[in-house]
């Protein structure tokens, strides 16, 4: 069902049920009223008809009187009566008796009741006269046909219906327009959606849309532009990664060549021995990218958190690179709090951007020297450091490290430019802080990481 189409029955319902209900409600109160406007024509019928007795005797009745009367006062109904005196008939209609034993209290002299006969219903007005000089104490009984009282209250009925008719149809008329000019706004909206120009900022004017849709239209427009710039940055994203993975390729294309061409052992074992850093740099680039892509709003799933201890972790990250700093000559050191440094937070993940910032020290140093780790309680964080005294980073550029592809302008090393931006993302979702900087006296870079120290309960924590 289009918008138009419910709002106008939601809009005209209410007013045809309200109109219904009023004609009802006229009909019963014209019903109520005809009867009491009839029944008090009924009871002075009856007294009029009670003076025809016993003028010329005591029980003479002038019929023809009486029936002139009759067509007197109401011309064209159908008018019965039967007078009697001490339960004798003087004259009228003998069956009129029967609607005595049905009668309520009209007045302090009379009763009424309706009276079935054949496929007439009859309204019986039963007054007692009593005696005078003229008769003795007599009973009268006049009748009325009901048919009467309905019709006036089936003229009424349509005299209320046929406006009330007219009236919804006005209605649905207005109604109709209101609502079409109301909702104008939204046929141009749409218009304006489905001709907006690709690749050009989404901008409406929204002063002549309806009030209730500026909200809504400043909303979307706020999505389309967060989504197109979620898009620009995956299409940048996209062409960086294949322009970095060109030059691995390229080159593993190139140490073939070289290991095809080789005119002996030695220059062979040389070919190989590059072509064997080629893949691995490709391997690193293409698991980075892997990682970056589960790490992007929207395509990772809820992520599981408990309580972890951070100096273990650490523990366990940087186990796995004493090997190859032993073999550089770098010295590793890890400074722990003498109590555990409790955060909620995914192990894995935790770990992949432990192992990246330590890779990341260890791979850029120049050899001969020392990285110094360290895990400390600052209030409510945990504070991670990891500082080596290698050739550092411009300052200006520090702040810089962790966007994607980034790297120092003097590097000469192999790496894409995307471990510090992966834990970057891996922090984020921790909700917690980076930063970079030179190390001691300005040589070297040093990395904080800030967590939130866990919640005292410990334990399972909610995904995030």
């Amino acid at each position: 069902m289009s918008l138009k189409r419910a709002l106008l029955l939601r809009l005209l319902a209410p007013v045809a049920l309200l109109l219904v209900i009023s004609s009802i409600l006229a009909y019963r109160l014209t019903l109520r009223y005809a009867d009491r406007i009839y029944d008090s024509w009924l009871y002075d019928l009856a007294h009029t008809v009670s003076l025809e007795v016993g003028e010329d005797g005591p029980e003479t009745v002038h019929t023809g009187e009486i029936d002139k009367q009759l067509r007197t006062w109401k011309t064209g109904d159908s008018e019965v009566y039967l007078i009697t005196s001490a339960g004798r008939r003087i004259a009228g209609d003998e069956a009129l008796r029967a609607a005595d034993a049905q009668g309520q209290r009209y007045a302090d002299d009379a009763r009424v009741a309706d009276l079935a006969r054949g496929a007439q219903v009859l309204r019986v007005m039963h007054l007692a006269v009593p005696a005078n000089e003229r008769h003795g104490a007599l009973e009268v009984r006049v009748a009325q046909d009901l048919a009467v009282r309905y019709e006036l209250a089936d003229e009424i009925l349509y005299a209320v219906s046929l406006p009330a008719a007219l009236l919804i149809l006005i209605a649905f008329l207005l109604t109709g327009r209101a609502v079409r000019a109301s909702l104008r706004g939204i046929d141009e909206l749409t218009q304006r959606l489905c001709h907006h120009p690709e690749g050009r900022p989404f901008a409406i004017e929204t002063g002549q849309l309806p009030k209730e849709l500026r909200g809504l239209t400043v909303a979307f427009a706020s999505l389309v532009k967060r989504n197109g710039l979620l898009l620009k940055a995956q299409q940048q994203f996209i062409a960086n990664a294949a322009h970095q993975l060109r030059g691995p390729m390229a080159a593993t294309e190139l140490h073939l060549d070289g290991i095809e061409r080789a005119v002996d052992d030695a220059e062979r074992q040389r070919s190989m021995a590059q072509l064997r850093r080629s893949i691995e740099r490709s391997r690193r680039l293409t698991q980075q990218l892997l990682s970056l892509a589960r790490l992007e709003p929207g395509s990772r799933p809820p992520l599981p958190l408990r309580t972890l201890d951070l100096g273990e972790t650490v523990r366990a990250a940087g186990a796995e690179y004493v090997p190859l700093a032993i073999n550089r000559g770098i010295d590793v050191t890890l400074d722990l709090p003498s109590t555990p440094a409790l955060i909620t937070g995914h192990a894995l993940l935790l770990q992949e951007a432990l192992s990246n910032l330590i890779d990341n020290a260890v791979r850029y140093h120049p050899g001969h020297g020392l990285i110094e780790m360290a895990v400390t309680i600052d209030g409510e964080r945990a504070l991670l450091t990891v500082r080596d005294d290698g050739p550092g980073v411009d300052p200006e550029l520090a702040p810089r490290l962790f966007t994607r592809f980034a790297r120092a302008d003097d590097s000469h090393h192999d790496g894409a430019g995307l471990g510090l931006a992966i834990v970057r993302e891996i922090v984020d979702l921790h909700h917690g802080e980076v930063r970079a900087g030179p190390g001691e006296g300005g040589k070297g870079l040093c990395v904080e990481i800030a967590l939130p120290i866990a919640e005292p309960a410990g334990g399972e924590a909610p995904s995030a």
